[in-house]
């Protein structure tokens, strides 16, 4: 997955929670503080310094996260979309008129901004006329990203730019910036999406019906499984009936395994395709497992409605980027007899003393004592009768 960064260090930044789930944009931010000219940050790239102008991304899309230290990424989501992105500017000095904005390296230099090769590139201006603090800009995310990095849509291409905000008294000059008059701000771009599971298995079950999947070495984060519980549609591998085992390569290559399972009548669905994206069917979004190692989860019986669903996973990065829908499967919620409630319902009533436990069908083996006493019992009662 292509990362591409987007400038320097800044003060650490509560953002509020939300995924953008039809999109789920994750934000977080990298924190660093100004300095004096010639002190203080890591700097961008050729400068030593951070400026003194300290912007600072507040929203996307009106989405954010209170993460204190993490990083805010713009993902596919945000640059399909076209989100906007705030970003809050303050420490700007107060006799300037407007702030520029270039992409690239050591933007502050004149002679990176004279318009000679793709060192820095204009992105836009914001008139400010006078004002220092809690300067409100709002930038279109498919914009920045297709005028920063000259692409045409939202893929992304290796690249190592900075964002940086001028305070300038008139827009486009030519001259050298100081410290004072700068500020550099690290955008993270991530809108590669991760490949989606594969052999992916959906078993059976009364309240938890087992769903596992298989990641190669992808950048994974968490992962999202998708339920339909309707009928008809596409007939469905019911891969908890069959007797193969998959297998393969041990360091997460992608030799090819062929899925187990036999197709179930009884299982289909008009909503989930394989290879399809997410977004059209978010609605169906029955449980997110957060974790980015996990291969398996159990869906509660009640994320179903009937005998049987459709189910697909999805694979999520750090940034927040969806993969496909995996291969679709289906799931069976299947009913459990305890053996003494059997007994009741064959027989009546249990004899007084019966130490029986309620057994399921799984547990047949080990109830085959209980069964032969009680049927033993239950012959002399009716002998004696």
């Amino acid at each position: 997955m292509t990362q591409l960064y987007l400038s320097d260090r800044l003060a650490a930044l509560g953002i509020a929670a939300a995924v953008l789930v039809v999109p789920a944009l994750t934000l977080a931010q990298t924190a660093g503080t100004g300095g004096s000219s010639g002190s203080g940050g890591t700097g961008g790239s050729g400068t030593g310094s951070t400026g003194n102008i300290h912007p600072t991304i507040t929203t996307i899309g009106g989405e954010s996260q209170d993460t204190l230290g993490g990083m805010i990424w713009i993902n596919f989501e945000a640059c399909d979309h076209d989100l906007v992105i705030e970003v809050d500017v303050d420490e700007v000095p107060a006799e300037r008129n407007a702030l520029d904005m270039w992409a690239g390296s050591a933007c502050n230099t004149a002679d990176k901004r004279d318009g000679e090769g793709d060192d820095c590139i204009f992105i836009d201006t914001e008139e400010i006329n006078g004002r220092s603090k809690d300067i409100k800009i709002n930038l279109q995310a498919n914009a920045l990203i297709r005028k920063a990095l000259n692409l045409d849509d939202c893929g992304s291409i290796p690249a190592d730019k900075q964002l940086w905000f001028l305070a300038v008294d008139s827009t486009g000059t030519g001259d050298a910036v100081t410290a004072a008059n700068y500020g550099v701000l690290d955008l993270n771009i991530d809108t590669d999406a991760p490949a989606a599971p594969t052999r992916i298995t959906g078993g059976r079950g009364e309240n938890e019906i087992p769903v596992s999947w298989y990641v190669g070495s992808e950048d994974v984060d968490s992962f999202e499984v998708y339920v339909d519980s309707g009928e008809g549609g596409v007939t469905l591998r019911d891969a908890s009936q069959s007797d193969d085992e998959s297998t393969g390569d041990d360091d997460g290559g992608s030799e090819d395994v062929a899925e187990p399972g036999a197709t179930n009548s009884e299982c289909g669905t008009g909503a989930l395709t394989s290879g399809a994206s997410a977004d059209s069917v978010s609605s169906l979004l029955a449980k997110s497992e957060g974790s980015a190692t996990a291969t398996s989860t159990d869906l509660s019986g009640s994320a179903i409605d009937g005998d049987s669903a459709a189910v697909a996973v999805v694979a999520l990065d750090e940034a927040g980027n969806r993969s496909v829908l995996s291969e679709v499967v289906c799931v069976m919620v299947v009913p459990t007899t305890g053996f003494k409630d059997q007994y009741i319902a064959d027989n009546g009533e249990i004899p007084q003393g019966c130490p029986c436990a309620a057994t399921g069908p799984v547990h047949f083996e080990g109830a085959l004592p209980i069964g032969v006493a009680l049927g033993v019992l239950a012959y002399r009662r009716r002998r004696r009768s």
